[in-house]
């Protein structure tokens, strides 16, 4: 898993007497971009992950919740299991050199119980906030150092022999380095079939960040809904 994500939040305050306002219960971007409130509290409704930790400690501190510690370890198992359960169906036709990112969300509830909503195979990787102009790049130039650069090594790069062999990202072209927690998940299908564990795996082998989920905070006491996301 990409060990970054993002929390879209509501532009409305969080209350379960109003359930028809889509403004306060569905924060997807479609819907929430057409509220006058769009942006106010967050640059495109979205938080980062050290932003929920700091809420997490101002009004949550005698829980002492530690979203990293805590709650993102469970959305990995969650992932995992996903993928143990449908891994021989996801590509049945089992085609050589591809691979896919996948978004998964998740919803946390006042008691910080972790829930799977749905996995995504086409996850949106639009540009809508400074935050995500720093995850999106960051996922997709870890995804391809995994699945393409092992396949087709660049050339070296101004006649340096030094670089040659070396994949164009290692080589820092065009890294950010990040520092909050998608994320999406990467499913690599070389010519065996991959499971979430060995794209993990792979992962942590080369030093990179692997891919990462999202997540839904529906929060009843600071009065608006989160919402986490790869």
């Amino acid at each position: 898993m990409y060990r970054d994500c993002y929390f879209r939040t509501s532009s409305k305050p969080f209350d379960l007497s109003n359930l028809g306002s889509r403004f306060v219960h569905l924060t997807n971007d479609a819907v929430q971009m057409n509220s006058e409130d769009y942006g106010k509290f967050e640059s495109g409704n979205k938080l980062s992950i050290n932003d929920f930790q700091r809420y997490l400690d101002q009004n949550y501190a005698s829980k002492s919740v530690c979203f990293m510690r805590d709650l993102f370890p469970v959305m990995e198992r969650l992932v995992t299991d996903s993928f143990r359960a449908v891994y021989k169906k996801i590509d049945p036709a089992r085609n050589k050199n591809a691979f896919e990112i996948f978004g998964y969300d998740f919803m946390i509830d006042d008691n910080f119980k972790v829930y799977l909503i749905e996995a995504n195979t086409n996850p949106n990787l639009e540009v809508c906030s400074p935050l995500l102009a720093r995850i999106i790049p960051e996922l997709l130039d870890n995804s391809f150092r995994i699945a393409i650069d092992p396949l087709f090594q660049p050339p070296a790069i101004l006649g340096d022999d030094k670089t040659s062999g070396q994949g164009a990202c290692e080589q820092g072209l065009g890294r950010k380095a990040g520092l909050d927690i998608n994320t999406p998940v990467l499913h690599e299908e070389p010519d065996k079939t991959t499971n979430a564990s060995s794209v993990h795996n792979n992962a942590k082998t080369r030093g990179d960040k692997p891919p990462q989920p999202q997540v839904n905070v529906a929060n009843t006491k600071n009065r608006r809904k989160f919402e986490l996301l790869p």
